[in-house]
């Protein structure tokens, strides 16, 4: 019977695995965001979720639809265990979200999303432990935002759209 492998740890039977070239710090990324979530409720006074807006809770919603990788900043960091570990490189994890308010009806609704866009503009640096997300306001095509829409089931309503940006220290 073989031995089960960590699936995280790079595999030695396969030259120039990535696992070995490239750390993630670990970030604790429901923490972040529930921090988020606080953050926007405190700012705005009103309900906020995370997750896939749903029908069922009005208020604004937080929701995460992409998680990557920040390419354009690597740090060094002590090669692996091993006599002649190759050395590695720390990257950042990104996380890009959708801001909304559902449902988009009534007298109020835009000056929420407004409200959220505001809070997310004063306060671009959440920390949380030792790890530091930076929020970014970004823009999507309304060709990518229909996608994202259309791919989820859920109906095109007005958004923020913003990446975070997490490094530990």
């Amino acid at each position: 019977m073989n031995p089960t492998r960590d699936p995280s740890q790079p595999d030695s039977a396969l030259p120039g695995d990535p696992r070995s070239a490239v750390s993630v710090a670990p970030v604790d990324l429901a923490a972040v965001l529930e921090a988020l979530r606080v953050s926007l409720a405190q700012a705005v006074r009103h309900p906020v979720v995370v997750g896939v807006p749903d029908g069922r809770q009005s208020g604004i919603y937080v929701w995460p639809w992409r998680f990557g990788v920040d390419d354009t900043v690597r740090a060094p960091i002590p090669p692996g265990p091993g006599p002649g570990g190759p050395p590695r490189t720390s990257v950042r994890k990104v996380v890009d979200i959708l801001v909304l308010v559902e449902p988009a009806t009534g007298a109020d609704w835009l000056a929420l999303l407004d409200g959220a866009l505001g809070a997310l503009h004063d306060s671009p640096v959440l920390t949380v432990g030792a790890t530091t997300a930076s929020i970014i306001l970004t823009q999507l095509s309304a060709n990518d935002l229909g996608a994202i829409f259309e791919a989820s089931g859920v109906r095109l309503l007005p958004v923020v759209s913003a990446s975070i940006r997490l490094a530990s220290a």
